[in-house]
């Protein structure tokens, strides 16, 4: 049973990654659309018919190297995950480090939208 783990769970990540990958590269991101609050980046994203990416959109984004060429805007860029405990914060993701925060809505993030 070892042995056939040791086979099948590499082959199954590679597969999976493939995956991610291929799905990433269907993904249209637009321009950059500067720093909004949380809401404001949301609306902005509804009005050129696009939305704010998820975390895992962004974690796969980062991985693929395609956020390389956003980091002259700057590191922090909102996501569309509200953060549950509270009714004031969202998550954002750095794409220098590959982390995902929480920060307030109201204070001004990158914005890049996907669809």
């Amino acid at each position: 049973m070892k042995r056939f783990n040791n086979i099948i769970l590499p082959v199954f990540l590679i597969l999976f990654n493939v995956v991610l990958f291929a799905e990433e590269n269907q993904r249209e991101w637009s321009e950059y659309q500067g720093k909004l609050s949380w809401k404001g980046a949301i609306i902005k994203c509804e009005s050129i018919g696009m939305r704010l990416p998820t975390i895992q959109e962004l974690k796969v984004a980062y991985n693929t190297k395609l956020p390389k060429a956003w980091e002259e805007k700057g590191d922090y860029y909102w996501t569309a995950h509200e953060y549950s405990r509270t009714f004031e914060d969202a998550y954002c993701f750095n794409i220098i480090s590959g982390e995902h925060s929480i920060s307030y809505r109201h204070v001004y993030k990158h914005v890049r939208c996907v669809r």
